[in-house]
């Protein structure tokens, strides 16, 4: 396992660092190495199979800021290394990921998981209750590099569904904003708010999305030609589930792009929360580990149905698409549940487990053993949890999107599905049985707006000719 997270002491004598050295793949332990002597140790928190991870160092330089998610929850605590003991801050009834000491070290900042939403909390490490700060509900951070001014407020990027970052300066319960939000030309009315909604999947496990409602678009849009032009408040709107990646990851109440100008076209948009996704605990994020393709899929078809069943939306028209590991959900839908969809987007996905692996560089093949077992040994579960192996069951057009120097996802998935798409006899093109786009000058993503314009208007334009 490669290590995470290096920080100095103030005396620049030790690093904190987290890395795994069990057997166990699914481990995090924090670590304090010597650097004189090179020696290192493990600190005495939590138990094989938890996640642990040293945060900051306190100003005094024997205590460490750390976070551990034993008892499920994560928990942030203060670690002596003196006496090898933890104060823990929290009570363990909610996700409280630590991120720093303010800069004189009597308190701690905390960040706690609630619905989608991320909102920083303080702990007086002399004991009481914490201090939740007055900040807009949505996701809000201590912002990276510098966390603190030189008058010791702390500093934080602040996000809503429908609001990009700003920086804000914090005192007391007033804010500074010291950076607004760049919106260029656009309007940032013509943004919509989600709200946070909650079904449940086929085994009863109650799954968090985020829902846009297209109808909820400002007077006089979308643009003439859009799936929602004209529609009224009893009309319905085409929707579209979107995953999100990781598998670890997790949708949020912060601005999403993505949401945004699927909305902007004239879609209602879910974005659910899968088992796997962070935010809920231990359990729920490791509920995937040796399942990918099987519960977590369940749940987004499970909020594919539950979109089609909102008095708003054509469940006639549905779509399902997303990036990486939600690349890997949209080909997982359209072969396992091909019953749910109209369509649907892949991008960056992946098709052939078994050939990911032997393709993977060291790193990617240790996560994806992490996640399925050994290749050999569960050769089995492997195939069955690839969608090309799937293939032949799909009823709905795909629109298959990929960088040609993808280095996590290599293009050879997208081939092979292709591939196997033309061997079944479905034909490529705007007016045949699939679509098929290669983006030559990308890899796992880009961060060139030409790029993301170019992306949007294919994306954009499949799915008008196709939903």
């Amino acid at each position: 396992e490669p290590v995470r997270g290096g920080s100095f002491a103030p005396e620049d004598d030790r690093i904190a660092y987290t890395t795994n050295e069990t057997e166990a793949m699914e481990n995090r332990d924090a670590y304090v190495m010597e650097l004189e002597s090179g020696e290192s140790r493990r600190l005495e928190i939590g138990e094989t199979g938890s996640q642990t991870g040293a945060v900051d160092w306190h100003p005094d330089g024997e205590r460490l800021l750390v976070r551990d998610d034993t008892e499920d929850f994560t928990n942030a605590g203060v670690y002596d290394l003196e006496s090898d003991e933890v104060q823990w801050l929290g009570a363990g009834d909610a996700e409280e990921s630590p991120q720093a000491f303010g800069p004189d070290g009597d308190r701690a900042y905390v960040l706690r998981s609630e619905n989608a939403g991320r909102a920083p909390i303080v702990y007086d490490l002399d004991g009481g209750e914490p201090e939740p700060l007055d900040l807009a509900e949505g996701v809000a951070s201590l912002a990276g590099g510098e966390q603190f001014l030189a008058d010791g407020r702390p500093v934080f990027t602040q996000t809503t569904p429908d609001t990009r970052s700003s920086l804000l300066a914090y005192d007391d319960g007033a804010t500074e904003t010291l950076i607004e939000p760049d919106y260029g030309e656009i309007d940032p009315d013509a943004f919509v708010d989600a709200e946070y909604v909650t079904y449940e999947s086929d085994d009863g496990l109650e799954i968090g999305a985020l829902l846009y409602d297209a109808r909820d678009r400002p007077e006089g849009e979308p643009d003439e030609g859009s799936p929602a032009q004209g529609a009224g408040e009893d009309e319905e709107t085409p929707g579209v589930v979107r995953v999100h990646g990781g598998p670890h990851g997790q949708s949020m109440q912060s601005f999403d792009l993505d949401a945004q100008f699927l909305v902007s076209e004239g879609y209602s948009v879910l974005l659910p929360n899968y088992r796997g996704s962070v935010g809920r605990g231990r359990e729920f994020q490791q509920a995937i580990l040796g399942d990918w393709g099987g519960g977590e899929q369940a749940d987004v078809a499970a909020g594919g149905r539950w979109l089609g069943d909102r008095e708003f939306v054509d469940e006639d028209r549905l779509a399902v698409f997303g990036g990486s590991y939600g690349g890997y959900s949209a080909y997982c839908q359209l072969t396992m549940y091909p019953e749910i969809w109209k369509t649907g987007v892949a991008w960056v996905g992946m098709t052939d487990l078994q050939l990911l692996y032997e393709e993977s560089m060291p790193h990617f093949k240790a996560t994806l053993e992490q996640q399925l077992g050994d290749p050999e040994e569960n050769e089995e579960l492997w195939r069955e949890r690839s969608p090309i192996t799937h293939v032949d069951e799909m009823e709905a057009p795909v629109f298959v999107v990929h960088g040609v120097n993808d280095p996590r996802c290599p293009i050879s998935q997208a081939r092979v599905f292709r591939d196997a798409l033309q061997e079944r006899g479905w034909e490529e093109g705007p007016d045949g049985d699939f679509e098929y786009e290669e983006l030559e000058e990308e890899g796992h993503g880009s961060s060139d707006v030409e790029q993301k314009v170019r992306a949007f208007g294919l994306i954009g334009e499949f799915l008008d000719r196709r939903l």
